[in-house]
């Protein structure tokens, strides 16, 4: 059976909970939500270990056939994500490509807010919790939806402000930015990561901006 392992990104502990950096955290709560609402995918398992949490899915695909979807959030918080990464699919080396079956959900501070990335074979690019997946795994780059976080008009260095929350003006466009990138990834599992890439851009240029 073919599998998917989706991770969310973001650090353990109620005060980070809604801020940025859980931008990936965030992404799954709303899928996993999403999912179980939908009759097509069935939720057989979900499991705490303390270096990540994750629930199971099997998707009914419209073939006939059937996929394994893991959601997976690391407990490990964020420098350490690949060590959550690599204890969890270890057991599943042989159902796993990491360059293609390895989809990371992640803030990002070169990305305007309200707009989503999807890239299909990108470099880490500085991110701590993406370079630490992909040093542990061994690999070069791979498949991420990349979150923006960055208020137009704004030159602060990221460490800034990532660790805060959204100001009021912008929980709602925080919000809708969630919901359309959890929306994003089910496309990507029906229709394949292109159609969501293009999906996804092409919403962009329609996002609200931030005041």
């Amino acid at each position: 059976m073919e599998m998917k392992l989706i991770v969310g990104l973001g650090n353990p502990g109620a005060e980070y909970t809604y801020t940025f950096h859980n931008a990936g955290f965030q992404v799954i709560d709303e899928l996993s939500q999403r999912l179980r609402g939908d009759m097509r995918f069935v939720a057989p398992a979900s499991k705490r270990h303390r270096f990540f949490e994750s629930e199971e899915f099997q998707f009914q695909k419209a073939d006939g056939s059937e996929e394994r979807i893991v959601l997976l959030k690391p407990q490990t918080y964020m420098n350490e994500s690949g060590r959550a990464v690599a204890e969890f699919s270890r057991r599943f080396k042989s159902m796993i490509d990491p360059q293609s079956d390895l989809w990371v959900v992640h803030d990002d501070g070169d990305i305007q807010l309200g707009r989503i990335r999807v890239d299909m074979a990108k470099r880490a690019a500085g991110h701590r919790g993406v370079v630490s997946i992909m040093t542990t795994l061994g690999i070069r780059n791979g498949i991420r939806f990349r979150m923006g976080i960055r208020r137009e008009g704004d030159a602060r260095r990221t460490e800034t402000f990532v660790l805060k929350k959204p100001l009021a003006a912008d929980r709602e466009l925080w919000k809708e930015t969630i919901t359309r990138c959890a929306h994003g990834i089910i496309d990507a599992l029906e229709n394949g990561i292109p159609h969501a890439q293009m999906t996804l851009h092409a919403n962009n240029k329609h996002e609200k901006r931030p005041s």
